[in-house]
């Protein structure tokens, strides 16, 4: 851990802050082109893009409990989750969580099925972001 954070803090001086005009490239790029963000760069990315689409794939009970501002519930467990997916504008960008990342991690096969190519997924969903302290909303 303590070399990564050397690594991490020898890459911040070499290559500097992420600025805004780096946003579209916030976080890990992984396999198929999918960003991995943590919730800062999460939150930086809903800030900075403002056609970014939220989607939180979590039940209706936990999404009505605290979600992401702005987000779309579409619930994991839904009988027409996979339908509704594959209904997504493919020219969208889409920040996609759920509250540990598990779902969210499972959905991601089904988007790029359905032609999906700009996905940036919360790693932790919902549980890194509460542990960041980044705001959320209530219905």
């Amino acid at each position: 851990m303590y070399a990564v954070r050397l690594l991490l803090i020898g890459l911040f001086l070499v290559v500097g802050p992420v600025t805004v005009l780096q946003a579209a490239e916030i976080g890990t790029l992984g396999k198929y082109g999918i960003r991995h963000v943590t919730a800062p760069q999460a939150a930086e990315l809903i800030e900075t893009q403002t056609d970014v689409i939220i989607l939180d794939v979590r039940t209706p009970e936990e999404f009505n409990s605290g979600h992401v501002e702005g987000a779309i519930n579409i619930d994991y467990h839904g009988i027409e989750f996979a339908k509704l997916i594959g209904e997504l504008d493919t020219d969208q960008h889409y920040l996609l969580y759920c509250r540990s990342g598990f779902r969210s991690g499972r959905t991601l096969p089904l988007m790029l099925r359905a032609g999906l190519t700009k996905i940036s997924h919360l790693d932790g969903g919902m549980n890194t972001w509460n542990a960041a302290g980044l705001p959320v909303v209530t219905q």
